[in-house]
């Protein structure tokens, strides 16, 4: 806890600060798992047509 709480993205959050292994193996097996589940899937992924979290759209531009 001491991590996220005093260095998660500060600048002392860098590549001299000690890897914890066990959490880096644990994300390298959940995203391998989500890529095998996503590219063995028969139907392909498609574009989501609606807006994710419907946040307002910016005014558009008058065209003239």
């Amino acid at each position: 806890m001491d991590f996220r709480k005093n260095h998660y993205h500060k600048p002392s959050d860098d590549l001299t600060r000690p890897i914890h292994w066990p959490s880096a193996g644990a994300f390298a097996v959940i995203t391998a798992e989500l890529i095998r589940s996503v590219a063995d899937d028969p139907v392909a992924p498609g574009l989501e047509t609606r807006r994710f979290l419907r946040l307002p759209l910016p005014p558009r531009k008058k065209s003239r």
